[in-house]
């Protein structure tokens, strides 16, 4: 989808941890997993209603 390999996933790290530092990170990144999670309930909840309606 996005074609990030691992080369750029190990940049998108150390910018992460440069820019919000070690100590924020795992809160950081707790917020955008839940903040993920809710999306896909969300994605999910809508593609059933509207397999429900074309049914």
């Amino acid at each position: 989808m996005f074609d990030i390999g691992w080369p750029e996933l190990v940049v998108i790290a150390v910018l992460a941890i440069i820019v919000i530092g070690p100590k924020e990170l795992p809160t950081v990144l707790r917020a955008l997993g839940r903040w993920a999670g809710k999306a896909r309930a969300l994605a999910r909840e809508f593609r059933g209603s509207l397999e429900e309606i074309a049914n």
